[in-house]
């Protein structure tokens, strides 16, 4: 739903019978909310990242139907969304660690892989986030679970430059 802060003018925005939409982010201009929605499939859980006009009308899939996606952020100029995307292999969203840093065009275009982690690395889904000028992506990996020993990796990416990595590995976790 979208309201006013006043309680007055609520205008339901999608209606996802077999599931939940949650996760909602405005776009940096206010003309779009990019969201979550998980629907139940076969036996599991599918979660895919949506785009919506705030009139509720352009309803717009920006995933891969072949993998489970989470944890968006929108550029600084709302052009891009960069997510974590897993292999849809799982029964529940959050069950298999995310595999890949992605990036989209806010209108779908332009799906790219920016990063594929190695099997011994697990991304931090809840800690990426975009430069100011939109020309980088920073994120938190590490080497084994959360509460044990190991190594965190900072990490700045540029989804404009397959070369443009910088990883710094960070002893114990980043909280």
């Amino acid at each position: 739903y979208l309201i006013n802060a006043d309680g007055s003018g609520a205008i339901q925005l999608t209606a996802n019978e077999s599931g939940a939409d949650h996760s909602p982010k405005w776009s940096p201009g206010g003309e779009q909310i990019a969201f979550i929605r998980s629907e139940s499939k076969t036996n599991r859980i599918l979660s895919q990242i949506y785009t919506i006009r705030t009139d509720g009308t352009g309803l717009l899939n920006l995933s891969n139907p072949e993998r489970d996606d989470a944890a968006f952020t929108w550029s600084a100029d709302g052009a891009w969304i960069t997510y974590f995307s897993s292999p849809n292999k799982c029964p529940f969203p959050g069950d298999c660690p995310a595999s890949e840093i992605q990036s989209v065009r806010a209108d779908g275009t332009e799906r790219a892989t920016l990063l594929v982690l190695p099997n011994s690395l697990t991304l931090d889904v809840a800690r990426t986030d975009w430069s100011p000028d939109g020309m980088r992506v920073v994120m938190v990996s590490w080497d084994s679970p959360v509460g044990s020993a190991g190594n965190s990796y900072l990490s700045i990416l540029s989804p404009f430059s397959n070369s443009d990595i910088v990883s710094r590995k960070i002893p114990g976790h980043i909280a």
